[in-house]
Protein backbone atom coordinates (compact mmCIF):
# COMPACT_ATOMS: atom_id res chain seq x y z
CA UNK A 1 0.00 0.00 0.00
CA UNK A 2 2.60 2.58 0.81
CA UNK A 3 4.06 2.01 -2.34
CA UNK A 4 0.85 3.01 -4.22
CA UNK A 5 1.36 6.22 -2.02
CA UNK A 6 4.51 6.70 -2.68
CA UNK A 7 4.02 6.18 -7.00
CA UNK A 8 0.86 8.01 -6.87
CA UNK A 9 2.61 10.97 -5.01
CA UNK A 10 4.93 11.30 -8.41
CA UNK A 11 3.83 14.07 -11.18
CA UNK A 12 4.10 11.58 -14.30
CA UNK A 13 3.27 12.72 -17.43
CA UNK A 14 0.42 11.11 -19.43
CA UNK A 15 -0.10 11.30 -23.67
CA UNK A 16 -2.35 14.56 -22.65
CA UNK A 17 0.74 16.50 -21.72
CA UNK A 18 1.91 18.54 -24.27
CA UNK A 19 5.58 19.10 -23.71
CA UNK A 20 8.23 16.23 -22.70
CA UNK A 21 8.54 15.36 -18.92
CA UNK A 22 11.05 17.23 -16.89
CA UNK A 23 14.22 14.80 -17.23
CA UNK A 24 14.44 15.83 -13.02
CA UNK A 25 10.86 14.47 -12.52
CA UNK A 26 11.60 10.94 -14.47
CA UNK A 27 15.24 10.62 -12.39
CA UNK A 28 13.48 11.76 -9.01
CA UNK A 29 10.71 9.93 -9.45
CA UNK A 30 13.25 6.57 -10.38
CA UNK A 31 15.23 7.20 -7.00
CA UNK A 32 11.92 7.54 -4.85
CA UNK A 33 10.64 4.11 -6.34
CA UNK A 34 13.46 2.75 -5.74
CA UNK A 35 13.24 3.87 -1.71
CA UNK A 36 10.42 1.13 -1.54
CA UNK A 37 12.43 -1.88 -3.34
CA UNK A 38 12.93 -4.97 -0.99
CA UNK A 39 16.55 -3.94 -1.39
CA UNK A 40 16.20 0.15 -1.35
CA UNK A 41 17.96 1.85 -3.96
CA UNK A 42 19.76 -1.08 -5.38
CA UNK A 43 18.19 -0.46 -8.75
CA UNK A 44 19.66 3.20 -9.18
CA UNK A 45 23.23 2.92 -7.47
CA UNK A 46 24.67 -0.07 -9.90
CA UNK A 47 27.28 1.66 -12.35
CA UNK A 48 24.89 -0.02 -14.76
CA UNK A 49 21.83 1.64 -14.00
CA UNK A 50 23.42 4.86 -14.14
CA UNK A 51 23.03 5.18 -17.84
CA UNK A 52 19.37 5.04 -17.64
CA UNK A 53 19.25 8.35 -15.77
CA UNK A 54 17.76 11.24 -18.05
CA UNK A 55 20.05 13.80 -15.84
CA UNK A 56 21.62 12.18 -13.04
CA UNK A 57 25.07 11.19 -13.19
CA UNK A 58 25.57 9.18 -10.30
CA UNK A 59 23.67 7.68 -7.10
CA UNK A 60 25.37 6.78 -3.76
CA UNK A 61 24.16 4.95 -1.27
CA UNK A 62 25.20 5.36 2.40
CA UNK A 63 27.47 2.39 2.79
CA UNK A 64 27.45 1.81 6.59
CA UNK A 65 24.28 -0.26 8.27
CA UNK A 66 21.27 -1.10 6.02
CA UNK A 67 21.17 1.45 3.01
CA UNK A 68 18.15 3.90 4.33
CA UNK A 69 20.47 7.01 2.18
CA UNK A 70 21.07 7.03 -1.28
CA UNK A 71 22.47 10.71 -2.69
CA UNK A 72 22.20 11.36 -6.52
CA UNK A 73 24.14 14.74 -8.17
CA UNK A 74 24.84 16.20 -11.86
CA UNK A 75 26.54 19.24 -13.36
CA UNK A 76 24.47 22.20 -14.18
CA UNK A 77 25.17 24.07 -17.46
CA UNK A 78 26.72 27.13 -15.23
CA UNK A 79 27.43 28.41 -11.48
CA UNK A 80 24.87 30.68 -11.48
CA UNK A 81 22.65 30.07 -8.64
CA UNK A 82 18.75 27.96 -9.56
CA UNK A 83 18.43 26.39 -6.20
CA UNK A 84 15.24 28.01 -6.22
CA UNK A 85 14.79 26.78 -9.16
CA UNK A 86 15.22 23.34 -8.61
CA UNK A 87 13.59 23.22 -5.60
CA UNK A 88 10.18 24.22 -8.05
CA UNK A 89 11.11 21.44 -10.49
CA UNK A 90 11.08 18.92 -7.27
CA UNK A 91 8.26 20.56 -6.24
CA UNK A 92 6.07 20.14 -9.56
CA UNK A 93 7.32 16.32 -9.49
CA UNK A 94 5.92 15.54 -5.87
CA UNK A 95 2.81 17.79 -5.55
CA UNK A 96 1.48 15.70 -2.57
CA UNK A 97 4.72 16.26 -0.92
CA UNK A 98 5.48 19.22 1.91
CA UNK A 99 8.06 21.50 1.65
CA UNK A 100 10.48 23.27 4.31
CA UNK A 101 13.14 25.30 3.24
CA UNK A 102 16.97 25.11 4.72
CA UNK A 103 18.62 28.11 5.56
CA UNK A 104 21.54 27.30 2.62
CA UNK A 105 21.03 26.41 -0.67
CA UNK A 106 18.64 23.72 -0.20
CA UNK A 107 14.77 22.54 -0.28
CA UNK A 108 13.35 19.84 2.12
CA UNK A 109 10.16 17.93 1.16
CA UNK A 110 8.88 15.08 3.12
CA UNK A 111 6.33 12.42 1.11
CA UNK A 112 5.14 9.03 2.81
CA UNK A 113 8.05 8.23 5.05
CA UNK A 114 10.73 9.63 2.85
CA UNK A 115 12.72 13.19 3.29
CA UNK A 116 13.76 14.68 0.31
CA UNK A 117 16.51 17.48 -0.06
CA UNK A 118 17.15 19.11 -3.15
CA UNK A 119 19.94 21.97 -3.76
CA UNK A 120 23.31 23.49 -5.31
CA UNK A 121 26.28 22.89 -4.27
CA UNK A 122 28.35 25.46 -2.81
CA UNK A 123 32.26 25.64 -3.05
CA UNK A 124 32.37 28.96 -0.07
CA UNK A 125 29.60 31.06 1.54
CA UNK A 126 28.01 32.75 -1.43
CA UNK A 127 29.80 30.60 -3.54
CA UNK A 128 27.79 28.33 -6.02
CA UNK A 129 29.23 25.17 -8.16
CA UNK A 130 28.04 23.83 -10.96
CA UNK A 131 26.92 21.12 -8.65
CA UNK A 132 23.39 20.23 -8.22
CA UNK A 133 22.24 17.14 -6.00
CA UNK A 134 19.45 14.82 -4.42
CA UNK A 135 19.25 13.01 -1.61
CA UNK A 136 16.43 10.58 -0.39
CA UNK A 137 16.45 9.06 2.70
CA UNK A 138 14.22 6.66 4.75
CA UNK A 139 12.76 7.97 7.31
CA UNK A 140 12.89 5.93 10.86
CA UNK A 141 9.21 5.05 11.35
Amino acid sequence: MKSALVLAALSLPTAADAQPPDPLCADLGRVVAAALEAEPFASVTTAESWSRFALFELCRPNRLGPVDRVACSWRLPSAAPVAEGLAARAAACLPRATRRDDADTAARFRLDGLSIQIGQEITAPGSFSDGAFVVVLIEDE
